[in-house]
């Protein structure tokens, strides 16, 4: 019987995955997911309390605009030119509202280990927002 509610677990999990992830496919096999088996595999419990990037919330709730900013920044692959112009907005202000986010959220650009805790922090809430279940 908990093999049958950890595949449920698994399967709602993947389900926000495909939502979070805004594919045009509702069709994902397991192996398209990469690094982000880590979400659907892991103790989820253990992943809200690691991959919590501690000022990341704040600044979702205070300053929307560049929490926005921020995920569009790493959607795109760090492509600044591609990320605002998905935002409607100049390259200067994203790299402006960039600068913003450093200053508020302690973070160094160059700090590829920041920058992936980050980044995983930022996926793990978008499948929260999804409905991704925490055990």
């Amino acid at each position: 019987m908990n093999h049958v509610r950890n595949l449920d677990k698994q399967v709602i999990n993947m389900r926000a995955f495909v939502l979070a992830a805004g594919s045009q496919s509702r069709i994902v096999s397991f192996d398209e997911l990469g690094i982000n088996r880590l979400f659907i595999e892991e103790k989820t419990a253990w992943l809200a309390k690691t991959l919590t990037f501690p000022q990341l919330g704040t600044l979702q709730k205070q300053s929307p605009e560049l929490f926005e900013s921020l995920q569009s920044y790493f959607l795109y692959n760090q492509n600044v030119t591609q990320a605002a112009k998905a935002l409607y907005i100049h390259p200067k202000s994203l790299r402006y509202r960039l600068r913003k986010i450093q200053t508020d959220l302690g973070i160094n650009w160059h700090d590829a280990d920041q920058l992936l805790w980050l980044h995983l922090s930022l996926k793990f809430l978008a499948l929260t927002a999804k409905g991704f279940e925490i055990d």
